[in-house]
């Protein structure tokens, strides 16, 4: 089990609660503690807890209120309620809004333990079950990016929700590396793609797409696709960073970022000062084989739309 939440006002009580939670058999990597439902829904709302031990009577707001407000969140714990003889009630009422389960106060160790362990066991099997749909929406997701003119619309949108609980709502980017960076990215909040062109990919809310661009690595050739927001550009900008990545590849820079210009020619705009000047010239200009060639070129373009620059990411 990851994470433990206890909401208590009673100090006394709850530190008995989260020593009982301790000894038991059943390991639990965190245990947080709140003192009524507003601060429960503040911890709720930043990160995810698997499950949530909850009085009933509490100051400011009470374990029924705070049992109907999770409605609203995405993921939700497993509610177990903490209930006084005078309070079964309130128990039986919060049990039509999703609560697991409910324990009588006091409150014995043998109960948490036994409690706990078949908590541990379901939450084993539903883990395993969310592995195993994300693997399948992680490879649909990969399918649809690299063969878009075989994609429909509808799977597009079947697809929007899930895409959006890891990205948020607003806009996104698509980043390309030419090999794994863990460490780099591992604090990322989005998506992340595996052998994908030799590298990895990272869809990634803006915010988190600026970020990694100022981070510079001398080691790692990082292409950046455009700014987009609905997730049907995803092929799109897809598109945009491997072409991205392969200019950075040539060039040798860490980080290169893919834009277009009013007149829709390809236009490379690098984090390289050397590059920068050269590209201020009246024409557009695009790197093929290695040279600057102009992008008015259409069946160049048409080539590298076509072809990319695999041979030289195969060196």
């Amino acid at each position: 089990m990851n994470t433990l939440l206890v909401v208590e006002d009673e100090k006394l009580i709850r530190q008995g609660i989260v020593a009982m939670i301790r000894r038991s058999s059943v390991p639990v990597k965190e245990i947080l503690e709140c003192r009524n439902g507003e601060e429960a829904l503040e911890i709720l709302r930043k990160q995810r807890v698997d499950v949530m031990f909850t009085d009933i009577r509490m100051p400011k707001m009470d374990g029924l209120t705070l049992v109907n407000k999770m409605e609203e969140l995405s993921q939700k714990p497993v509610v177990i309620v903490l209930s006084g003889y005078d309070e079964f009630s309130y128990a039986v009422e919060m049990m039509k809004h999703g609560v697991r389960d409910y324990i009588l106060k006091p409150i014995k160790r043998e109960t948490i333990e036994q409690l706990l362990e078949n908590l541990e066991r379901e939450l084993s099997e539903t883990r395993e079950t969310e592995e195993e749909e994300e693997r399948c929406f992680l490879n649909q997701l990969r399918y649809l990016m690299m063969n878009a003119e075989m994609a429909e619309e509808k799977e597009w949108m079947d697809m929007e929700s899930r895409i959006r609980r890891h990205i948020g709502n607003d806009s996104f980017r698509i980043l390309l590396t030419s090999k794994a960076n863990g460490e780099r990215f591992s604090k990322c909040s989005g998506i992340l793609l595996e052998g994908v062109e030799g590298g990895v990919l990272y869809l990634l809310p803006e915010p988190e797409a600026e970020r990694i661009m100022k981070e510079k690595d001398e080691r790692f050739c990082l292409g950046v696709g455009k700014e987009h927001r609905s997730v049907m550009e995803i092929p799109e900008a897809y598109q945009e960073a491997l072409l991205a990545r392969e200019m950075a590849f040539i060039q040798k820079n860490p980080v290169e970022e893919y834009q277009k210009n009013k007149n829709g020619a390809l236009l490379i705009i690098t984090h390289s000062t050397r590059i920068l000047e050269a590209l201020h010239v009246d024409a557009t200009h695009i790197l093929a084989d290695g040279k600057m060639v102009a992008s008015g070129d259409s069946s160049l373009v048409d080539e590298i739309n076509t072809n990319g620059f695999e041979k030289y990411i195969q060196q």
